[in-house]
Order: C-alpha cells, then sequence, then structure tokens
C-alpha cells in the first residue's frame, strides 16, 4: 500500500469545522491537519491506488456528516458522485 494525499478545501473557520476535521479524522483512520491560510487540507490515506484512497475519503466524508463544512479541493472523478451508494449497507443516519 501507499499514501495518496486527498486535498480538501474548508468551507468555513471555527468549532464546527474543528468538529468535522476531527469526525472524518476518526472515519478515515488518518491524520487531518489544521487548514493552511487559503483553506485548504491535505489528507493522507494509506490505500493501493489513489482511486482507493478517494473513495475512502469520499465514504469517511459522508459518515463524518462533514460536507457541510469540507469540500473535496478538486472535483472527485467518482462517477455519480451525488447518488447514495449503498456499499457496505449503508451508512448510520443515510436516507434509504
Amino acid at each position: 500500500m501507499a499514501e495518496h494525499a486527498i486535498a480538501l478545501q474548508c468551507l468555513d473557520r471555527g468549532q464546527a469545522c474543528g468538529d468535522a476535521r476531527r469526525k472524518l479524522a476518526e472515519c478515515v483512520g488518518a491524520e487531518v491537519p489544521d487548514p493552511d491560510e487559503a483553506g485548504i487540507i491535505e489528507v493522507r490515506i494509506e490505500a493501493a491506488s489513489f482511486d482507493e484512497a478517494l473513495d475512502k475519503a469520499w465514504n469517511a466524508m459522508a459518515a463524518a456528516g462533514a460536507d457541510d463544512h469540507l469540500a473535496f479541493a478538486e472535483h472527485p472523478d467518482i462517477p455519480e458522485h451525488w447518488r447514495f451508494r449503498d456499499t457496505d449497507g449503508g451508512l448510520p443516519g443515510a436516507l434509504a
């Protein structure tokens, strides 16, 4: 496995964004650093490929409920990314 960097953009600052970063870190199993002056965070994820790392980050964002405070800095190349995907029996709190 290799380490892959996924760039995220903080949509806001403060306690809510900090909480979202902490929840994301728990869900993805990686350190989520403080944002730089432009609000960019680089999360490093262990995975077999960049696509797998991106998928892990995508799933962790959903599980953490962090998408109100964080966004992918570059648009993810995941087909139909806007659709709900039930890949692991669903996410806690996800609408059916």
